[in-house]
């Protein structure tokens, strides 16, 4: 990325996460842990501050769906998820 430049980032941190079966707390390594390896790209932007847009509305979803997505997971973030 040159000096300047944007990069956009497209996708969801609470769904897939890194699949990584690993002991981190237990990791001696000093070059791994800082990194935190096992935080999904999205989550290591969140961290840091990184500006985002929430999208809440689904196009594929039945509203039903929505509201369990909206009530269990996408709450933690503030975003009201619904679908028509």
């Amino acid at each position: 990325l040159k000096p300047g430049g944007n990069v956009i980032v497209v996708g969801d941190h609470r769904q897939m996460p890194p699949i990584i079966a690993h002991n981190w707390q237990e990791e001696e390594k000093r070059t791994v842990a800082p990194a935190r390896p096992y935080l999904s790209l999205f989550e290591s932007l969140i961290e840091r501050g990184f500006p985002r847009v929430s999208l809440d509305e689904s196009f594929r979803l039945h509203r039903t769906m929505a509201k369990f997505l909206q009530d269990n997971i996408y709450s933690r973030d503030g975003i009201h998820f619904f679908s028509r």
